[in-house]
């Protein structure tokens, strides 16, 4: 059986990868290069892609409960790991911009 395409889950993959592209790359110059790099939100991202693609290609495989809970799984992960990205550049957006 033919697997449709859902534009939704493909944007949603999409826009992980360039947020983990977008992550890896502000981690590694600047005022951050020195620093350590916090693997959580790489490994959330990740998880959230698998989920996706799991949805994608063995989503017509799958019960519709499954199917739900990869949603909900894959979005908790997105948006995890966007919060640990902004937790960690909390400090250095006051550093920047608020010092005297």
């Amino acid at each position: 059986m033919k697997t449709k395409l859902n534009t939704k889950t493909i944007v949603a993959a999409v826009a992980s990868v360039i947020g983990l592209a977008v992550y890896g790359y502000t981690s590694m110059v600047g005022y951050l290069a020195a620093s350590a790099t916090s693997t959580l939100p790489v490994v959330l991202t990740v998880a959230a892609l698998v989920c996706l693609a799991l949805r994608q290609f063995a989503g017509s495989k799958l019960p519709a409960v499954v199917n739900d809970v990869l949603l909900v799984a894959a979005n908790v992960c997105l948006i995890s790991s966007f919060a640990v990205f902004v937790l960690a550049r909390v400090s250095l957006a006051a550093d920047v911009y608020f010092s005297p």
